[in-house]
């Protein structure tokens, strides 16, 4: 597996300007690009990276005329990690497909049917007042038109995907997705477990486990989907001094975790290497490299053997 971050900024998209710069970290919000040695394409949410990501894949077609093919798979839905999708060139093509994974509460569901995927089953919903569909429609046409020149329907190869229950999402003959539910505001939040087996049996495993706030009663349920990872992408929004210090009643809620409890967790999980996202709009590079620096020394005390990287735009890993 090959994971690119073409968005790391949570919250809200922070350009550089005269007040703070972003280049190195990157202003997009979240999205992440992780290609399969079996050559499928998977989208982690649809951040304000997903642009950037869109006019990649529309470069890379072999042939001008070439279909994409690619699953989608929203975290939440959240207006920082759907914001990006109107602008994802992709999506207009004809031809196209973009199956858009989400989870939806079985009331939401109107219609329901299944379709045989290699070795997997999905659960297919459509048109559910609590579903992605509904959200992102809602995203582009408002209650009277007023938010996005274009409707949902214009975003031809998309093919909403919904899901009821979490456990296993789909499998191939190498790549096996998981997905379970972990804290954040407004229903919780969707993490997703990638594991890649290769022709000689070997394993390796990728967690995508953004806007999460790993609360005591949780730490070891946590602990169990993260273990033996080789790669976690987790929110690490907080500063330790947000949830120890003065504002641990202004930060306490809003359902994100701080670098020093994520490197714990990793660290009791076995993981070999974390990445920390979804970072924190009022931090500009110099105060994200300080963080960086502070997080691998204490990773040194706490977590020896564990590889602690926050997360940069344009950055890729190898699974």
């Amino acid at each position: 597996m090959k994971i690119h971050m073409y968005g790391t900024r949570g919250s809200i998209p922070v350009p550089t300007d005269a007040d703070i710069t972003t280049k190195e970290f990157g202003g997009n919000t979240t999205c992440v690009y992780l290609q399969g040695a079996d050559g499928t394409h998977h989208i982690l949410d649809a951040g304000t990276g997903i642009r950037k990501l869109g006019l990649r894949l529309m470069a890379e077609r072999p042939t001008p005329k070439a279909a994409i093919k690619a699953n989608l798979y929203f975290s939440h839905l959240h207006t920082d990690h759907t914001l990006g999708l109107p602008f994802f060139v992709p999506a207009y093509v004809p031809g196209n497909e973009i199956v858009v994974y989400g989870k939806v509460g079985t009331s939401g569901a109107t219609e329901m049917y299944h379709r045989n995927a290699d070795k997997g089953t999905r659960m297919l919903l459509k048109g559910g007042p609590n579903g992605v569909q509904n959200a992102l429609a809602n995203q582009m046409h408002g209650t009277k038109g007023e938010s996005f020149p274009l409707d949902l329907d214009k975003l031809v190869a998309v093919k909403p995907c919904e899901f009821t229950q979490t456990g296993k999402l789909l499998e191939t003959d190498a790549l096996r997705v998981d997905t379970t539910k972990v804290r954040h505001p407004r229903d919780g939040c969707i993490s997703y477990k990638f594991t890649e087996t290769a022709g000689d049996g070997n394993r390796k495993t990728f967690v995508y486990c953004t806007d999460i706030e790993i609360v005591p009663a949780d730490y070891m349920k946590v602990i169990e989907w993260w273990k033996g990872a080789d790669v976690v992408i987790a929110d690490g929004q907080y500063d330790p001094s947000h949830v120890s210090g003065s504002l641990s009643a202004y930060k306490a809620g809003w359902g994100h975790t701080d670098w020093e409890t994520d490197i714990g967790t990793a660290h009791a999980a076995g993981v070999k290497t974390l990445v920390l996202t979804h970072h924190d709009p009022m931090n500009d590079d110099d105060t994200l490299r300080r963080t960086e620096a502070r997080a691998k020394a204490r990773a040194a005390e706490i977590a020896p053997g564990l590889e602690v990287i926050l997360a940069r735009e344009g950055a890729t890993y190898t699974v």
